[in-house]
């Protein structure tokens, strides 16, 4: 009796060993069904969730339009001919707000600059005059620091064109001590026009 009590243990050890391996096969299959399932559900959420997010995204396109008022601002430049007559050559200067018959759209502000072609060349002494003739600006000599004379500039008073209005304006540009009536090929002008503030 004996022999069958300790088989009888050693037979329920077996089963308690067979069920505690069951257990635990339940146990790892129960939380792989539950690993799956909650990837599965997420699977799902980040399929849909795109589509859902997109039915309450709002867009917002502006436009704007603006109307650009033409501004034109010309300018043309004669020399004097070659005269017995002429003492001092010159350039007419005539600035104008119009092109091909349309007019500024908008106040236009400008300047003139005078400048030798060639940099080795250094402009003779200079003045601007309006058309009335009155001396409007006079050459200044720019010098290095020994002294030497490097360049002669003028500031050009600004003109001013009002919109919508045809205006010529003109200038004269005056080369004084110089005794070549080529002097008038020998220089650049060249016009800065901004738009104007207004008065």
């Amino acid at each position: 009796m004996a022999k069958e009590v300790k088989k009888t243990d050693e037979i329920s050890t077996k089963e308690k060993e067979s069920a505690s391996n069951e257990t635990t096969k339940k146990s790892n299959n129960t939380r792989l069904i539950v690993i799956l399932t909650m990837v599965l559900i997420l699977a799902i959420l980040a399929a849909i969730f795109p589509i859902a997010y997109s039915r309450y995204r709002t867009t917002k396109t502006a436009g704007a339009t603006a109307n650009v008022a033409s501004m034109y601002c010309e300018m043309t430049v004669s020399s004097s001919q070659s005269s017995d007559s002429i003492i001092n050559p010159y350039c007419t200067v005539t600035v104008m707000d119009y092109k091909n018959n349309k007019t500024t759209e908008t106040d236009i502000d400008y300047t003139i600059e005078v400048k030798a072609k060639d940099d080795a060349f250094i402009l003779p002494e200079f003045a601007w005059k309006d058309s009335n003739g009155t001396i409007i600006a006079r050459s200044v000599d720019v010098t290095d620091n020994q002294g030497n004379l490097v360049s002669r500039t003028a500031t050009f008073p600004t003109g001013h064109f009002k919109n919508g209005v045809k205006e010529d304006h003109t200038y004269t540009i005056v080369f004084f001590n110089t005794g070549e009536e080529e002097i008038t090929r020998r220089v650049d002008f060249k016009l800065n026009a901004i738009q104007g503030i207004g008065e």
